[in-house]
Protein backbone atom coordinates (compact mmCIF):
# COMPACT_ATOMS: atom_id res chain seq x y z
CA UNK A 1 0.00 0.00 0.00
CA UNK A 2 1.55 3.52 -0.82
CA UNK A 3 0.79 5.94 2.01
CA UNK A 4 1.25 9.54 1.86
CA UNK A 5 4.88 9.98 2.75
CA UNK A 6 6.72 12.76 5.01
CA UNK A 7 9.64 11.61 3.59
CA UNK A 8 9.94 15.03 1.70
CA UNK A 9 8.95 17.10 4.84
CA UNK A 10 11.47 15.67 6.91
CA UNK A 11 14.29 16.60 4.26
CA UNK A 12 13.19 19.95 4.06
CA UNK A 13 13.23 20.16 7.66
CA UNK A 14 16.89 19.04 7.57
CA UNK A 15 18.03 21.29 4.77
CA UNK A 16 16.44 23.96 6.64
CA UNK A 17 17.86 23.63 9.66
CA UNK A 18 21.62 23.14 8.33
CA UNK A 19 20.87 26.44 6.57
CA UNK A 20 19.79 27.70 9.38
CA UNK A 21 23.21 27.06 11.47
CA UNK A 22 25.65 28.00 8.09
CA UNK A 23 23.60 31.30 7.71
CA UNK A 24 23.83 31.94 11.17
CA UNK A 25 27.44 31.72 10.91
CA UNK A 26 27.18 34.83 8.31
CA UNK A 27 24.96 37.13 10.25
CA UNK A 28 27.41 39.48 10.88
CA UNK A 29 26.19 43.40 11.80
CA UNK A 30 27.93 46.54 12.20
CA UNK A 31 28.97 47.72 15.31
CA UNK A 32 32.55 48.18 17.50
CA UNK A 33 34.53 47.06 19.88
CA UNK A 34 36.18 49.21 22.40
CA UNK A 35 39.50 47.31 23.65
CA UNK A 36 40.70 47.48 27.59
CA UNK A 37 42.90 50.85 26.40
CA UNK A 38 39.23 52.40 25.59
CA UNK A 39 40.22 52.60 21.73
CA UNK A 40 37.21 52.20 19.82
CA UNK A 41 37.02 49.84 16.54
CA UNK A 42 34.24 49.73 14.08
CA UNK A 43 33.50 46.65 12.17
CA UNK A 44 31.09 43.93 12.23
CA UNK A 45 29.76 41.71 15.06
CA UNK A 46 28.71 38.19 14.58
CA UNK A 47 24.77 38.15 15.71
CA UNK A 48 23.73 35.77 17.77
CA UNK A 49 20.43 35.45 20.28
CA UNK A 50 22.23 32.93 22.71
CA UNK A 51 25.32 32.72 24.37
CA UNK A 52 26.55 35.94 23.31
CA UNK A 53 27.77 35.88 26.99
CA UNK A 54 30.73 34.04 26.05
CA UNK A 55 31.99 35.35 22.72
CA UNK A 56 32.64 38.02 20.48
CA UNK A 57 33.42 37.34 16.89
CA UNK A 58 34.56 40.67 15.49
CA UNK A 59 35.51 41.49 11.84
CA UNK A 60 36.94 45.17 10.15
CA UNK A 61 36.12 44.15 6.99
CA UNK A 62 32.93 40.98 5.89
CA UNK A 63 36.13 39.57 4.00
CA UNK A 64 38.18 39.29 6.68
CA UNK A 65 38.53 36.50 9.20
CA UNK A 66 36.94 36.78 12.55
CA UNK A 67 38.64 38.10 15.51
CA UNK A 68 37.08 36.62 18.86
CA UNK A 69 37.07 37.81 22.01
CA UNK A 70 36.84 36.57 25.37
CA UNK A 71 35.05 38.39 28.24
CA UNK A 72 37.75 40.56 29.73
CA UNK A 73 40.17 40.41 25.98
CA UNK A 74 37.74 43.98 25.45
CA UNK A 75 36.00 46.33 28.21
CA UNK A 76 32.87 46.27 25.74
CA UNK A 77 31.02 45.86 21.90
CA UNK A 78 27.90 47.28 20.68
CA UNK A 79 25.43 46.64 17.53
CA UNK A 80 24.80 49.95 15.78
CA UNK A 81 21.11 48.96 16.36
CA UNK A 82 21.39 49.75 19.88
CA UNK A 83 22.31 46.12 21.87
CA UNK A 84 25.65 46.98 24.02
CA UNK A 85 27.45 44.25 25.85
CA UNK A 86 29.98 44.66 28.46
CA UNK A 87 32.78 42.63 30.29
CA UNK A 88 31.42 41.97 33.66
CA UNK A 89 32.09 39.87 36.75
CA UNK A 90 28.88 38.10 37.29
CA UNK A 91 27.90 36.08 40.61
CA UNK A 92 26.36 32.49 38.89
CA UNK A 93 24.99 29.82 41.67
CA UNK A 94 28.47 28.07 40.28
CA UNK A 95 30.57 30.75 40.90
CA UNK A 96 31.75 34.52 39.96
CA UNK A 97 32.51 34.07 35.85
CA UNK A 98 33.91 37.43 33.73
CA UNK A 99 31.08 37.62 31.21
CA UNK A 100 29.27 39.61 28.47
CA UNK A 101 26.17 40.95 29.67
CA UNK A 102 24.06 43.17 27.48
CA UNK A 103 23.42 46.46 28.95
CA UNK A 104 19.75 47.37 29.27
CA UNK A 105 19.89 50.56 31.20
CA UNK A 106 22.52 52.51 32.98
CA UNK A 107 21.72 55.18 35.72
CA UNK A 108 21.51 54.51 39.56
CA UNK A 109 19.99 51.59 39.39
CA UNK A 110 21.93 49.26 36.04
CA UNK A 111 19.75 46.05 34.71
CA UNK A 112 21.82 43.62 32.64
CA UNK A 113 20.54 40.35 30.85
CA UNK A 114 22.25 37.26 29.43
CA UNK A 115 20.88 34.53 27.94
CA UNK A 116 22.52 31.35 28.40
CA UNK A 117 21.61 27.96 26.70
CA UNK A 118 17.99 28.78 26.60
CA UNK A 119 17.60 30.52 29.81
CA UNK A 120 17.10 34.10 30.72
CA UNK A 121 18.97 35.80 33.41
CA UNK A 122 18.14 39.25 35.06
CA UNK A 123 20.96 40.98 37.06
CA UNK A 124 21.00 44.35 39.15
CA UNK A 125 23.56 46.62 40.40
CA UNK A 126 23.75 49.93 42.21
CA UNK A 127 26.07 52.50 43.30
CA UNK A 128 25.65 51.50 46.85
CA UNK A 129 25.18 47.52 46.12
CA UNK A 130 27.21 45.26 43.85
CA UNK A 131 25.82 43.27 41.29
CA UNK A 132 23.18 40.01 42.15
CA UNK A 133 21.08 37.88 39.62
CA UNK A 134 17.35 38.34 40.14
CA UNK A 135 16.45 35.15 38.40
CA UNK A 136 17.05 32.28 40.13
CA UNK A 137 16.10 28.27 38.98
CA UNK A 138 13.16 27.05 39.20
CA UNK A 139 12.38 24.75 43.01
CA UNK A 140 10.46 22.47 44.40
CA UNK A 141 10.07 21.73 48.30
CA UNK A 142 9.38 18.31 49.61
CA UNK A 143 7.78 18.66 52.67
CA UNK A 144 6.68 15.96 55.22
CA UNK A 145 3.88 13.29 54.31
CA UNK A 146 1.56 14.47 57.30
CA UNK A 147 1.34 18.24 54.70
CA UNK A 148 0.26 16.68 52.17
CA UNK A 149 -3.30 17.56 51.22
CA UNK A 150 -5.97 16.18 48.77
CA UNK A 151 -4.89 18.87 46.14
CA UNK A 152 -1.44 18.24 46.44
CA UNK A 153 -1.13 14.99 47.54
CA UNK A 154 3.04 14.45 46.88
CA UNK A 155 3.79 17.25 49.28
CA UNK A 156 5.49 18.88 46.85
CA UNK A 157 5.63 22.84 46.58
CA UNK A 158 7.57 25.26 43.95
CA UNK A 159 9.53 27.23 46.10
CA UNK A 160 7.99 31.23 45.46
CA UNK A 161 10.17 34.23 43.53
CA UNK A 162 12.63 35.88 45.70
CA UNK A 163 13.25 39.02 42.94
CA UNK A 164 11.08 41.22 44.47
CA UNK A 165 12.43 41.05 47.63
CA UNK A 166 15.53 41.50 45.98
CA UNK A 167 14.79 44.46 44.22
CA UNK A 168 13.51 46.14 47.57
CA UNK A 169 16.79 45.06 49.19
CA UNK A 170 18.60 46.59 46.59
CA UNK A 171 16.34 49.93 46.05
CA UNK A 172 15.95 50.27 49.59
CA UNK A 173 16.66 53.98 49.61
CA UNK A 174 13.75 54.41 47.71
CA UNK A 175 10.43 53.16 49.94
CA UNK A 176 8.43 54.97 47.33
CA UNK A 177 9.15 52.83 44.36
CA UNK A 178 8.40 49.42 46.89
CA UNK A 179 4.57 49.71 45.18
CA UNK A 180 5.94 49.33 41.14
CA UNK A 181 8.45 46.05 42.65
CA UNK A 182 5.29 44.30 43.83
CA UNK A 183 3.90 44.96 40.29
CA UNK A 184 7.65 44.34 38.23
CA UNK A 185 7.67 40.95 35.91
CA UNK A 186 11.00 39.49 35.19
CA UNK A 187 11.05 40.93 31.22
CA UNK A 188 13.01 43.92 29.73
CA UNK A 189 10.64 46.27 29.81
CA UNK A 190 8.99 46.20 32.95
CA UNK A 191 12.65 46.30 34.69
CA UNK A 192 13.61 48.96 32.41
CA UNK A 193 11.12 51.21 33.58
CA UNK A 194 11.56 50.42 36.83
CA UNK A 195 15.17 51.30 36.89
CA UNK A 196 14.03 54.26 35.33
CA UNK A 197 11.75 54.97 37.31
CA UNK A 198 14.15 54.41 40.72
CA UNK A 199 16.62 56.96 38.79
CA UNK A 200 14.71 59.78 38.57
CA UNK A 201 13.19 59.53 41.69
CA UNK A 202 17.06 59.23 43.30
CA UNK A 203 18.76 62.05 41.30
CA UNK A 204 18.11 65.26 39.72
CA UNK A 205 21.81 66.00 38.15
CA UNK A 206 21.80 63.50 35.13
CA UNK A 207 19.31 61.44 33.05
CA UNK A 208 20.10 57.70 32.76
CA UNK A 209 20.64 55.87 29.58
CA UNK A 210 18.54 53.03 27.91
CA UNK A 211 20.77 51.18 25.57
CA UNK A 212 17.60 48.68 24.12
CA UNK A 213 17.02 48.41 21.06
CA UNK A 214 13.29 50.53 20.50
CA UNK A 215 10.78 48.70 19.44
CA UNK A 216 10.15 49.39 15.67
CA UNK A 217 6.73 49.55 13.92
CA UNK A 218 5.07 46.52 12.01
CA UNK A 219 6.20 47.46 8.62
CA UNK A 220 3.83 45.89 5.56
CA UNK A 221 5.19 45.08 2.16
CA UNK A 222 3.33 44.19 -0.99
CA UNK A 223 4.43 41.90 -3.33
CA UNK A 224 3.34 39.51 -6.47
CA UNK A 225 5.22 36.31 -7.55
CA UNK A 226 5.11 33.61 -10.28
CA UNK A 227 6.39 30.20 -10.25
CA UNK A 228 6.22 26.62 -11.41
CA UNK A 229 5.38 23.36 -9.18
CA UNK A 230 5.65 19.41 -8.79
CA UNK A 231 2.96 17.90 -7.60
CA UNK A 232 1.31 14.31 -7.29
CA UNK A 233 -2.03 13.44 -5.47
CA UNK A 234 -2.76 10.01 -3.53
CA UNK A 235 -6.43 8.88 -3.50
CA UNK A 236 -7.48 7.16 -0.25
CA UNK A 237 -3.77 5.23 -0.13
CA UNK A 238 -5.43 3.15 -2.97
CA UNK A 239 -4.39 4.62 -6.35
CA UNK A 240 -1.75 7.60 -6.98
CA UNK A 241 -0.80 9.97 -9.74
CA UNK A 242 3.16 10.54 -11.04
CA UNK A 243 4.23 14.18 -10.21
CA UNK A 244 3.70 16.41 -13.16
CA UNK A 245 4.35 20.24 -13.34
CA UNK A 246 1.99 23.18 -12.40
CA UNK A 247 1.88 26.69 -12.64
CA UNK A 248 1.25 29.17 -9.91
CA UNK A 249 0.68 33.57 -9.60
CA UNK A 250 -0.02 35.11 -6.81
CA UNK A 251 0.45 37.90 -4.41
CA UNK A 252 1.69 38.21 -0.78
CA UNK A 253 1.32 40.73 2.20
CA UNK A 254 4.74 40.75 4.35
CA UNK A 255 4.46 42.01 8.05
CA UNK A 256 7.79 42.76 9.46
CA UNK A 257 8.72 43.06 13.37
CA UNK A 258 5.25 41.38 14.14
CA UNK A 259 7.01 40.20 17.18
CA UNK A 260 8.64 42.90 18.98
CA UNK A 261 10.50 40.21 21.31
CA UNK A 262 12.09 37.82 18.33
CA UNK A 263 14.35 39.85 16.13
CA UNK A 264 14.21 39.67 12.27
CA UNK A 265 10.58 37.84 12.27
CA UNK A 266 8.37 38.50 9.26
CA UNK A 267 4.13 36.90 9.30
CA UNK A 268 4.15 36.13 5.61
CA UNK A 269 0.12 35.62 3.98
CA UNK A 270 -0.72 34.42 0.54
CA UNK A 271 -3.06 34.71 -1.91
CA UNK A 272 -1.87 32.04 -4.47
CA UNK A 273 -3.90 31.08 -7.61
CA UNK A 274 -2.24 27.04 -8.87
CA UNK A 275 -3.23 24.91 -12.24
CA UNK A 276 -2.56 21.71 -12.17
CA UNK A 277 -1.38 19.75 -14.84
CA UNK A 278 -1.99 16.38 -16.97
CA UNK A 279 -1.18 13.18 -14.54
CA UNK A 280 -0.88 9.12 -15.01
CA UNK A 281 -3.04 7.13 -12.67
CA UNK A 282 -1.80 4.21 -10.79
CA UNK A 283 -2.72 1.63 -8.77
CA UNK A 284 -1.50 0.80 -4.84
CA UNK A 285 -0.08 -2.78 -4.93
CA UNK A 286 -2.47 -4.93 -2.30
CA UNK A 287 -5.89 -3.76 -4.20
CA UNK A 288 -7.03 -5.74 -6.75
CA UNK A 289 -9.08 -3.33 -8.65
CA UNK A 290 -10.46 0.53 -8.76
CA UNK A 291 -13.15 2.06 -10.36
CA UNK A 292 -12.32 5.06 -13.01
CA UNK A 293 -14.33 6.74 -15.22
CA UNK A 294 -13.30 9.34 -17.51
CA UNK A 295 -14.54 11.03 -20.57
CA UNK A 296 -17.56 8.90 -20.64
CA UNK A 297 -14.97 5.68 -20.66
CA UNK A 298 -14.79 3.19 -17.71
CA UNK A 299 -11.57 1.88 -16.42
CA UNK A 300 -10.35 -1.01 -14.01
CA UNK A 301 -7.15 0.06 -12.25
CA UNK A 302 -5.71 -2.36 -10.90
CA UNK A 303 -1.44 -3.28 -10.10
CA UNK A 304 -1.21 -5.53 -12.85
CA UNK A 305 -2.85 -3.04 -15.55
CA UNK A 306 -0.64 -0.14 -16.82
CA UNK A 307 -1.59 3.05 -15.65
CA UNK A 308 -3.96 5.20 -17.01
CA UNK A 309 -2.42 8.20 -18.93
CA UNK A 310 -3.12 12.08 -19.66
CA UNK A 311 -5.60 12.39 -16.86
CA UNK A 312 -6.42 15.93 -17.23
CA UNK A 313 -7.83 17.24 -13.72
CA UNK A 314 -8.64 20.83 -14.97
CA UNK A 315 -7.94 21.90 -11.44
CA UNK A 316 -7.60 25.20 -10.38
CA UNK A 317 -6.83 26.06 -6.55
CA UNK A 318 -6.55 29.13 -4.24
CA UNK A 319 -4.27 28.36 -1.68
CA UNK A 320 -3.84 30.85 1.39
CA UNK A 321 -0.64 29.83 2.66
CA UNK A 322 1.02 31.17 6.01
CA UNK A 323 4.03 31.05 7.35
CA UNK A 324 6.28 32.80 10.35
CA UNK A 325 9.88 33.19 9.05
CA UNK A 326 13.15 34.50 10.70
CA UNK A 327 15.25 36.29 8.37
CA UNK A 328 18.84 36.65 8.52
CA UNK A 329 20.60 39.98 7.65
CA UNK A 330 23.74 39.84 5.47
CA UNK A 331 24.05 43.27 3.42
CA UNK A 332 21.34 43.85 1.02
CA UNK A 333 21.38 39.74 0.90
CA UNK A 334 18.60 38.33 3.35
CA UNK A 335 18.24 34.23 3.07
CA UNK A 336 15.41 32.98 5.81
CA UNK A 337 13.51 30.14 6.30
CA UNK A 338 10.18 29.58 7.62
CA UNK A 339 7.14 27.70 8.03
CA UNK A 340 3.77 27.09 9.00
CA UNK A 341 0.05 26.06 7.72
CA UNK A 342 -1.65 26.34 4.30
CA UNK A 343 -5.19 26.34 3.14
CA UNK A 344 -6.27 25.38 -0.46
CA UNK A 345 -10.06 25.64 -2.19
CA UNK A 346 -10.68 24.07 -5.07
CA UNK A 347 -12.36 26.70 -7.72
CA UNK A 348 -12.57 24.36 -10.47
CA UNK A 349 -11.83 20.74 -11.60
CA UNK A 350 -12.79 18.25 -14.39
CA UNK A 351 -16.40 16.79 -13.95
CA UNK A 352 -15.41 13.97 -16.76
CA UNK A 353 -12.99 12.32 -14.17
CA UNK A 354 -14.82 10.45 -11.48
CA UNK A 355 -12.88 8.22 -9.06
CA UNK A 356 -15.62 6.29 -7.35
CA UNK A 357 -15.78 5.89 -3.48
CA UNK A 358 -14.52 9.89 -3.94
CA UNK A 359 -17.32 10.74 -5.62
CA UNK A 360 -19.55 8.50 -3.78
CA UNK A 361 -18.61 10.18 -1.13
CA UNK A 362 -18.17 13.89 -1.59
CA UNK A 363 -20.13 13.91 -5.22
CA UNK A 364 -16.54 14.99 -6.90
CA UNK A 365 -13.32 13.45 -7.24
CA UNK A 366 -11.47 15.73 -5.52
CA UNK A 367 -12.79 17.26 -2.47
CA UNK A 368 -13.68 21.04 -2.17
CA UNK A 369 -11.10 22.15 1.08
CA UNK A 370 -7.49 20.90 1.53
CA UNK A 371 -5.49 21.98 4.86
CA UNK A 372 -1.78 21.31 5.60
CA UNK A 373 1.63 22.16 6.60
CA UNK A 374 4.69 24.74 4.73
CA UNK A 375 7.99 24.66 4.71
CA UNK A 376 10.14 27.61 3.18
CA UNK A 377 13.65 28.28 2.52
CA UNK A 378 14.35 31.59 0.67
CA UNK A 379 16.30 34.84 0.05
CA UNK A 380 15.00 38.20 -0.79
CA UNK A 381 17.83 41.03 -2.27
CA UNK A 382 17.01 44.48 -0.76
CA UNK A 383 16.55 47.30 -3.46
CA UNK A 384 15.97 50.95 -2.86
CA UNK A 385 12.95 52.28 -0.59
CA UNK A 386 12.94 48.66 1.67
CA UNK A 387 11.70 46.93 -2.15
CA UNK A 388 13.15 43.54 -2.78
CA UNK A 389 13.34 40.68 -5.23
CA UNK A 390 12.57 37.21 -3.57
CA UNK A 391 13.59 33.62 -4.95
CA UNK A 392 12.00 30.99 -2.83
CA UNK A 393 11.48 27.48 -2.10
CA UNK A 394 8.68 25.39 -1.07
CA UNK A 395 6.90 22.40 0.22
CA UNK A 396 3.28 21.97 1.36
CA UNK A 397 1.59 18.67 2.30
CA UNK A 398 -2.24 19.02 2.31
CA UNK A 399 -5.19 16.64 3.16
CA UNK A 400 -9.01 17.23 3.13
CA UNK A 401 -10.32 16.73 6.46
CA UNK A 402 -12.06 12.97 6.83
CA UNK A 403 -11.30 10.53 9.55
CA UNK A 404 -11.08 7.80 7.17
CA UNK A 405 -7.59 7.61 5.33
CA UNK A 406 -9.17 6.18 2.01
CA UNK A 407 -11.29 8.98 1.70
CA UNK A 408 -8.27 11.24 2.23
CA UNK A 409 -6.74 12.61 -0.85
CA UNK A 410 -3.29 13.87 -0.19
CA UNK A 411 -1.34 16.09 -1.97
CA UNK A 412 2.56 16.94 -1.99
CA UNK A 413 3.70 19.89 -3.88
CA UNK A 414 6.85 21.39 -4.42
CA UNK A 415 7.27 24.59 -5.80
CA UNK A 416 9.91 27.19 -7.02
CA UNK A 417 8.87 31.04 -6.88
CA UNK A 418 9.78 34.24 -7.39
CA UNK A 419 8.60 38.05 -7.63
CA UNK A 420 8.82 41.43 -6.52
CA UNK A 421 7.49 43.00 -3.22
CA UNK A 422 7.56 46.85 -2.75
Amino acid sequence: MKKASFKPLIILICCMLSINNVIAQLDYRSGYVITNSTDTIKGYILYKDINASKKCSFKKMLVDKPIDYAPGDILSFRFDDGKYFISKETPLKKGNTILFLEYLIKGKANIYFMKDDGEEHYFIETDKNKIIELTQPEEFIKVNESDATPINPSGTYKRPSLYTGKLKYMLSDCPDIYPEIERVKLNHSSLIKLAEDYHNKVCNSEKCIIFERKDKHVKINFGLLAGVSLNSFDFGHQIYTNYSIGSLIGCRLYFENILFSVEHTSLQVGFILQKFSNYKLNAVNGYESYAIKYNGENYTLSPFNDPIKNINVKMVALKIPVTYNYIFLISKIRPYIGGGFTNMYILSQNNELEVSKFMEEYGKSIPSFHIGIIGIVGSKYILNNNHFLFLEFTYELTQNMNVNEFLRLTNNNFSIVSGFAF
